[in-house]
């Protein structure tokens, strides 16, 4: 009896083997467990290589395009045209990734050679030579996308200050002096036009003479500068301009007779009838001597 009394159910026996295996499964993973956690992380591991090489090559094209740097003139210069002064040639600057070279011109004393990231997509309004037409104001004289592009030539760019029309200057002339002398004054056509000719001319200083002319059948009278050395006088036969008239002008009439004859004496030369009568008294005392002599003999 005693010894069957240590011996356990066999229902109890059989509860405890399933508590001890209940609790070995509770520490224990699983081989399914296993296999699934090591597909996990050679899934994730994969993913992280992957990402890494992508991400690497996206670099390397951002630094080629960060390493395309220009080179560009860079300067401020005051003085028409002053951008082609040698002075100027060796004033260059690295620009900034995706930029451009570029002449500003603020007006035609005053200009810039710079970087630029915007001049290559300024509009025509922007540009100094648009289609033929010349912008006078502050614009883009040249834009270029190659190291030290810039021509720099005002003969490429049409570069010239537009020529202005000077506005007129009104100039007023004083009178010519007179000289208080007057003579008749006319021109008219035709044989004896002349006569009756009435309206007068007050003579300017220098003009101290009056006289005709005659052309053909047409006559010029008023004042005059020199005529004490005009010739010739007039005669019937004479179809080129001669004189027809001159004398010494006066102060308050006309010295010219138009009365159709030549009247040329008082313009410094001795009048023709006074020498006629030298010539006569010459001849005269001429004979009057012979004379005596021959009676004296």
């Amino acid at each position: 009896m005693a010894g069957g009394e240590r011996r356990l159910a066999p229902g109890r026996g059989f509860l405890l083997l399933c508590i001890w295996m209940l609790q070995l499964s509770s520490h224990a993973p699983t081989e399914a467990e296993s296999t699934t956690s090591a597909v996990t992380v050679a899934t994730t591991s994969s993913s992280v290589t992957t990402s890494t090489a992508i991400a690497s090559t996206t670099n390397m094209s951002a630094n080629g395009t960060e390493q395309k740097n220009l080179t560009c003139y860079s300067f401020h210069c005051s003085g028409e045209r002053c951008y082609e002064e040698k002075q100027h040639a060796n004033s260059t600057v690295m620009c900034p990734p995706q930029s451009q070279c570029e002449l500003y011109r603020h007006n035609y004393t005053s200009y810039n050679a710079q970087c630029s990231s915007t001049c290559a997509s300024a509009n025509s309004s922007e540009r100094c030579v648009t289609n033929s037409t010349t912008s006078a104001g502050k614009c883009i004289l040249e834009c270029c996308n190659s190291s030290q592009c810039l021509q720099l030539n005002a003969t490429a760019y049409g570069d010239v200050r537009p020529r202005t029309t000077p506005a007129p200057t009104t100039t007023t002339s004083k009178p010519p002096a007179k000289n208080g002398k007057v003579c008749t004054a006319f021109s008219c056509e035709g044989d004896g036009c002349f006569k009756g000719q009435k309206p007068a001319a007050q003579c300017t200083v220098g003009y101290d003479f009056c006289e005709m002319k005659k052309t053909g059948t047409s006559y010029t009278a008023g004042c005059s500068k020199a005529c004490q050395t005009a010739s010739p006088v007039c005669t019937r036969a004479t179809t080129t301009t001669c004189y027809q008239e001159c004398c010494q002008a006066a102060a308050q009439t006309s010295c010219l007779k138009l009365d159709g004859n030549v009247h040329f004496n008082g313009a410094g030369q001795v009048a023709l009838a006074p020498l006629l009568k030298l010539l006569v008294c010459g001849v005269g005392l001429a004979v009057h001597y012979s004379l005596c002599a021959f009676l004296q003999s």
